[in-house]
């Protein structure tokens, strides 16, 4: 069950703790609607102008990770960075033909591991 309230999470000051709470139900909230979809499901596209279920799972780990690099790092992604991330920080065309064919295994995990290095920093 999902625990819809905003609350202090132990290990954290009280308002990066609210924070983390939110990535939390947020994340809660995407797991819970996706946990039962197959590769088809995850690469289905319902019209020519659309991206796959896939490429936004994408995009949420490629602005996490922008947002890390430019706060924990002061500095911008650099081209090797931009080459793993560009198709999901941008989506579209380039999205649709690179993030395909991929387990739903494969995005929880980088789903986690960026969201790791956030709640580590």
């Amino acid at each position: 069950m999902i625990d819809y309230r905003i609350k202090y999470v132990e290990g954290y000051s009280p308002k990066i703790g609210e924070l983390v709470s939110m990535l939390e139900y947020t994340r809660a909230v995407t797991m819970e609607d996706i946990r039962f979809l197959t590769q088809q499901d995850l690469d289905y596209l319902s019209n020519e102008g659309s991206n796959s279920i896939g490429a936004p799972l994408m995009h949420i780990a490629s602005i996490e990770f922008v947002h890390q690099v430019i706060t924990f790092e002061e500095r911008d992604i650099n081209s090797e960075e931009l080459s793993k991330w560009k198709a999901a920080l941008e989506l579209g065309k380039q999205a649709k033909m690179s993030i395909k064919q991929n387990s739903l295994d494969f995005y929880l995990n980088e789903l986690a591991l960026v969201r790791e290095h956030t709640l580590t920093n």
